[in-house]
């Protein structure tokens, strides 16, 4: 989707995570203040982001978002008045699976109540839009919606069909396409630590690594002498964000106190269970050296119904924890549950690990100089300190910046007034449509041919718009001429694959497909494909004139 091109008087972020969400913004006549929400309702603690958390009413209207959700539910549930109200978290992941997303997908909340995803992602990121409108109203009497930026922060790694999932959600939640910019996360952290840090000289190569709740992002830029950035390595990535760390704490406790008891905790007491991942929230960033150390335990606050809650289990969790950690500590002493740091430690280091293999391959393909750490999962200190001594051996400095988990949502905002920051790309991936092209038998095979109109062809030919691995500028344009394949519309497939010398389409992935709608005498028209900006862009023009035809490049199709 091409936005449209205009000078905004507001730019408003919106970095929508897996398991924190937040916006910042800031104005035109001071593009470097930016705003971001000081606290947020029903906090206990000063936090910039909210849970990516909704519930809905048993009407299925959307309720509240964030804290307030989770406190709403915990006293429904108190109060056993939550029989038909759907509380959803961590839905964010579903969009990492490309094969099965649709428009109609569905999210199951932790009842396994079910909503298409579509709605649950709108009302999320129309929340955000209502809070920010609030809050830059009470700040302008002169604020205009209709000259404000929208900017959505999206994982470099993410698919095409992701992406406009997003976009279509925020489109539903009442933000006009035109004024809506998707931005990669690791590249608008850049912008901020650049700006606040003063780090990134000209032509320096450097590593950015983004680590957020759900997925870690890993991207490798130069600075241009102009200051613009330019990417000289494919973005890379994977599942290995804080929420793994989250998931291995509650395989432990679930061993220790019994499945059916965190069950319970999470279903009959919403408030403690709540409590419990919060302050693990906590725990998690500020976990340091101490895990190195195997004679000391880490403590941990156990809710009530947990802790009495156990008539499951024969063994009491100490008997429970030696038979699965023989020779390792366990204290449970009122309230706080201590463990062997060896045992936390696993927690950290399965995701940790794996993130320090892809930077090791990266490593041995890409000359860098310094990696910039950014993200929520970026200011646990424990990560901080194995990353750091990873690239000492690699003779690297990482620099972890100031406000670690706001780069992306302040470096988005930076981003909204200056869009030309990114100037060039690496190419992920071939573009290209499928077509069909007359017989050679001097090169091809009699089983490859196909009869249209009595003449003998070959199909699924792979025509390339761009190859994977050319250096691209932002914006680069490449056009083809096509013939259409029908009398009222043209249906054209788009494919994409990692092998730059790709020939056949059965060897690509197929993203999506351009519906051309023709008029009477349309012989041949051309197809643009516009590279090197967050989301691929795909039009259709008249071949010898300029008028444009209606054409949708629809992922979904």
């Amino acid at each position: 989707m091409e936005v449209f091109t205009f000078e905004p008087e507001v730019v408003v972020a919106f970095d929508f995570g897996t398991t924190y969400s937040g916006y910042a913004f800031a104005f035109k006549h001071d593009p470097t203040k930016v705003v971001i929400n000081p606290t947020w309702a029903s906090s206990s603690v000063r936090l910039y982001k909210a849970p990516t958390c909704v519930l809905l009413t048993p009407d299925k209207n959307f309720h509240s978002f964030g804290f307030e959700a989770e406190n709403k539910y915990a006293i429904l549930v108190e109060e056993k008045a939550s029989r038909g109200w759907l509380f959803f978290r961590n839905f964010k992941m579903l969009l990492h699976n490309k094969e099965m997303l649709s428009r109609e997908t569905i999210v199951k909340d932790i009842n396994d109540n079910e909503m298409p995803a579509m709605d649950i992602f709108s009302m999320s990121i129309g929340y955000l839009r209502n809070m920010f409108l609030k809050a830059v109203e009470s700040k302008s009497r002169d604020f205009r919606e209709n000259r404000t930026l929208y900017v959505l922060t999206v994982p470099a790694m993410w698919a095409e069909k992701a992406k406009q999932f997003m976009r279509e959600a925020a489109i539903k939640a009442g933000i006009d396409t035109m004024r809506l910019k998707l931005a990669l996360e690791p590249e608008v952290a850049v912008l901020c630590c650049q700006k606040d840090e003063c780090l990134i000289n000209p032509e320096m190569q450097f590593m950015v690594i983004d680590l957020g709740g759900g997925t870690a992002d890993i991207g490798c830029y130069s600075k241009n002498t102009d200051g613009s950035l330019k990417q000289t390595f494919l973005a890379t990535g994977g599942p290995w964000g804080g929420i793994c760390v989250d998931e291995n704490f509650l395989k432990t406790l679930k061993l220790l106190f019994g499945e059916k008891v965190l069950k319970d905790c999470s279903e009959k007491n919403p408030d403690e269970y709540f409590d419990l991942l919060r302050g693990f929230e906590t725990n998690k960033r500020s976990i340091g050296s101490e895990l190195n150390d195997d004679t000391d335990c880490k403590a941990f606050t156990i809710p009530y119904s947990i802790r009495n809650n156990m008539s499951e289990i024969s063994q009491t969790p100490e008997e429970r924890f030696i038979d699965r950690y023989p020779g390792k500590k366990i204290v449970m002493i009122k309230d706080k549950l201590k463990l062997d740091t060896s045992v936390v430690r696993t927690w950290f280091d399965g995701p940790i690990d794996r993130l320090i293999e892809e930077i090791k391959y990266i490593l041995g393909q890409q000359e860098v100089e310094i990696a910039l750490l950014v993200g929520g999962f970026g200011e646990c200190i424990y990560l901080q300190e194995k990353l750091k001594k990873e690239m000492d051996h690699k003779s690297k400095k990482l620099i972890v910046p100031n406000e670690v988990g706001l780069a992306v949502l302040k470096g988005a905002v930076i981003y909204g007034f200056n869009p030309n920051a990114v100037s060039v790309r690496v190419m992920k991936y071939s573009y290209g449509i499928e077509t069909v092209r007359d017989f050679d038998k001097k090169k091809d095979e009699e089983n490859d041919v196909v009869v249209l109109n009595r003449k003998k062809k070959v199909d699924h030919i792979f025509i390339p718009f761009v190859l994977a691995g050319e250096t691209v500028t932002v914006g680069q344009k490449v056009k083809m001429t096509f013939t259409p394949t029908g009398e009222t519309e043209s249906l054209l497939k788009i494919y994409r694959s990692e092998n730059p010398n790709v020939k056949l389409t059965t060897d690509c992935e197929r993203i999506g497909t351009l519906r051309v709608l023709l008029s009477a005498g349309h012989k041949k028209f051309k197809v643009k494909m516009v590279f090197g900006q967050t989301e691929l862009i795909v039009k259709a023009k008249v071949k010898k004139s300029e008028n444009e035809l209606h054409a949708v490049f629809d992922c979904f199709m």
